[in-house]
């Protein structure tokens, strides 16, 4: 762990009065349970603090402590002196905030992904981290925060989410141990996995039927391919976080190294990618303008339908 990385930040947070602390676009458990957590820990500590999502939060996320003090959609005027970005790859991932970056005396990048760039005064990047939680759990640990119940859960739902509930391989003995300490702490481990896995409202689950009925293998049944149709989605009534874990159910097929969901929405096409081999889907998504971990990736894609299907699926089949 990059101590000095760390130890700096303790200081920002201890010395900043006025914090703004965005997620990422298309927010996940991660990054609103980091920003969650760091909130009530700086509210503790009498500052001033707002949470921002360009994106609104997914309701499955409701259960969450503090759910209810992220701002969505439009961010706040600039004026605060220390800017945290929790799981941001690059500023633009936090949305529409280069005014608020650009006034703040610190920008604080907090970030787990190996194609995150350098853009704050401080960048705590660790690419073996599990999550960005795993990480913040850290910067409290060395500025010996006692965390609160509702702390330890907002940081457990971003590690057990990032984690796919301690099964990718980005799982470490450190990932456990972190998880140890936020038990520990109170959160209630067994209600949120419940909560987060096994709790999903009826659009989602008619989501998942789709994707399933539509999954198709290629390349030798190495890459399980599903789609789902922005006419689709309107007819279950669907929302673009109803499809939420829907690209993992590829890799149950065996021989499946890569799979990959093609989700349509009115302005682009969204593509994810999940791998289980040595194919790095990182690099194709960032091919594509997008980004990711190894394991795990994305991007988004302005062109018709069907040619970005052709174009992704070529990437993917020279990888092998």
């Amino acid at each position: 762990m990059p101590e000095p990385e760390v130890a700096r930040i303790g200081r920002l947070l201890r010395s900043g009065r006025s914090f703004f602390i965005a997620a990422h676009q298309s927010p996940d458990g991660d990054t609103i349970g980091c920003a969650l957590a760091l909130y009530s820990v700086l509210r503790r500590m009498g500052k001033k603090a707002v949470v921002f999502s360009t994106d609104p939060v997914p309701a499955s996320l409701s259960f969450l402590p503090f759910f209810k003090k992220v701002k969505a959609g439009t961010p706040p005027a600039p004026g605060f002196d220390t800017a945290v970005l929790m799981e941001c790859s690059s500023p633009s991932r936090a949305g529409n905030v280069a005014e608020i970056l650009a006034a703040a005396k610190q920008v604080i990048n907090i970030d787990h992904h190996r194609t995150s760039e350098r853009y704050g005064t401080v960048n705590y990047i660790d690419k073996s981290a599990s999550s960005t939680a795993e990480m913040l759990y850290g910067v409290f640990s060395a500025m010996k925060v006692k965390l609160t119940a509702d702390e330890a859960a907002c940081l457990y739902s971003g590690l057990v989410t990032d984690t796919g509930r301690f099964q990718f391989p980005v799982t470490s003995p450190r990932t456990h141990m972190v998880a140890a300490g936020l038990l520990e702490a109170g959160a209630p481990a067994a209600k949120i996995n419940k909560l987060v896995y096994d709790v999903a409202p009826l659009p989602a689950l008619k989501t998942l039927g789709l994707a399933l009925h539509n999954l198709h293998l290629e390349h030798g049944g190495r890459t399980a391919v599903s789609t789902l149709r922005l006419k689709e989605l309107r007819g279950v009534g669907a929302a673009a976080s109803d499809a939420e874990g829907v690209v993992n159910r590829g890799l149950m097929v065996p021989g499946v190294q890569v799979s990959v969901l093609f989700r349509e929405d009115q302005e682009r096409v969204n593509v994810n990618f999940r791998s289980s081999g040595r194919v790095d889907v990182s690099a194709i998504a960032r091919g594509f303008g997008g980004g990711g971990h190894r394991n795990a990736s994305g991007c988004k894609m302005r062109l018709p339908f069907e040619e970005c299907v052709s174009r992704v699926l070529s990437a993917i089949k020279k990888s092998y």
